[in-house]
C-alpha cells in the first residue's frame, strides 16, 4: 500500500447560525453548504477509503440553540458534506483518515515484527546447523582419535568404579596388564554402533545430556550404553576391575 501523507487543507471556518423570522437555522447551514460547495468538497480516495480535503476550506456550522442545550463540548457541529454532528475536533477533523494511517502503521508495525521473527528464526536454524556440524565433526574426530590411542597403547583398563560421565584409560606411563594392540581393537568393535559412540564422545568430555540431545536419545539412554559397553568389555578382556 502508498504511503498517504497527511492533508493540507486551509484554516477552518466556524458558521453559527441563530434563527430569525420564519427561516429555519439548519434550513439556512444547508443553503451556505451548497452555495460554497467548490471550496469544501474532498475528493475520495477509492484506496485508502476516506476523503481528501488538501487545499479545501473545512468549515463547520453550527445554531445557538445546539450550543445553549448542549454546549459548546457536544456533539453539535456538522461540518460541511457530512451526514452527521460531530464534536468540534472531529468535525474540523479527519478521524476517517486518522484511523485509515493508524491501521496502517499497524499492519507495517506487524509485518516488520514478522520480518524480524523470521531473521532470528533462520538465524537460529543457521547456528543450531553449525553447532550440528561441530558436532559432526567432534564426533569424528572422537571416534578416530579412539582408535588411534587404543592402537598407540595396545592395552586398555577398565574399571568398576568409573564415573558415567568418563571413560578412564592408561596413560602412556603406565604399566598394567592388558592386551596387544589387534585384541583391543578388536574388542572395540565387539561393542554395538550406540556404544562406540557413547564411549568416543565421553573420552572428549562430553556430558551425557550433551550426548543425548546429540544423538537423540535419553541421557539415562546414554548411562545404560557407557555401563553396559564398560561391563562388556571388562568381561571380554578379562579385566577384574580392582
Amino acid at each position: 500500500m502508498r504511503e498517504a501523507p497527511y492533508e493540507d487543507p486551509q484554516p477552518p471556518v466556524l458558521l453559527v447560525f441563530h434563527q430569525i423570522g420564519a427561516r429555519p437555522a439548519r434550513g439556512q447551514m444547508k443553503k451556505v453548504a451548497e452555495l460554497t460547495r467548490a471550496h469544501w468538497k474532498g475528493s475520495w480516495d477509492r484506496e485508502d477509503q476516506f476523503h481528501r480535503y488538501d487545499g479545501k476550506i473545512p468549515i463547520v456550522a453550527t445554531t445557538l440553540d445546539l450550543l445553549r442545550d448542549h454546549g459548546p463540548a457536544g456533539r453539535v457541529f456538522w461540518r460541511f458534506g457530512r451526514d452527521h454532528y460531530e464534536s468540534l475536533l472531529d468535525a474540523i477533523g479527519n478521524p476517517r483518515m486518522d484511523a485509515a494511517l493508524a491501521d496502517r502503521r499497524k499492519h507495517e508495525e506487524a509485518r516488520r515484527a514478522a520480518f524480524q521473527a523470521d531473521q532470528q528464526r533462520r538465524e537460529e536454524e543457521k547456528a543450531r546447523a553449525d553447532r550440528a556440524s561441530l558436532r559432526r565433526w567432534a564426533y569424528t574426530y572422537a571416534q578416530r582419535a579412539f582408535i588411534r590411542y587404543a592402537e598407540r597403547m595396545g592395552r586398555e583398563v577398565l574399571v568398576e568404579d568409573v564415573p558415567e560421565t568418563a571413560l578412564e584409560l592408561p596413560g602412556p606411563g603406565e604399566e598394567r596388564a592388558g592386551l596387544q594392540e589387534q585384541e583391543v581393537i578388536a574388542q572395540m568393535r565387539a561393542l554395538t554402533p550406540l556404544q562406540r559412540q557413547v564411549m568416543a564422545l565421553t573420552l572428549v568430555d562430553w556430558s551425557p545430556t550433551e550426548i543425548a540431545e546429540f544423538l537423540g536419545i535419553t541421557a539415562g539412554a546414554v548411562r545404560v550404553s557407557l555401563h553396559r559397553a564398560r561391563r562388556v568389555l571388562t568381561d571380554r578382556l578379562n579385566v577384574d576391575g580392582k
